[in-house]
């Protein structure tokens, strides 16, 4: 969640930023960090950075995954885990 919050407030020029956690059904939590800066054109292919590899691997490390979806008003990452 921290290196989310760094990249999108380091990245984006963000006026908010915003973190939900939802746990369904004592199963799945949802971690989802959302944004509405300038968003980013994103695949794996163009991640320069430690930072998204990082943050894959970690959550994959844990049997979760993580999800990117960006648009010019904003960036969402989101981070699925079974519990």
């Amino acid at each position: 969640m921290k290196e989310g919050v760094n990249n999108a407030i380091k990245h984006a020029n963000p006026s908010t930023v915003d973190v939900f956690i939802n746990t369904d059904q004592d199963t799945t939590t949802t971690l989802l960090i959302k944004d509405d800066g300038k968003g980013i054109a994103i695949t794996e292919r163009n991640w320069t950075g430690n930072g998204l590899t990082n943050m894959k691997d970690r959550i994959s490390e844990i049997g979760g995954t993580m999800e990117i979806e960006s648009v010019k008003s904003g960036t969402e990452v989101r981070f699925v885990c079974k519990v």
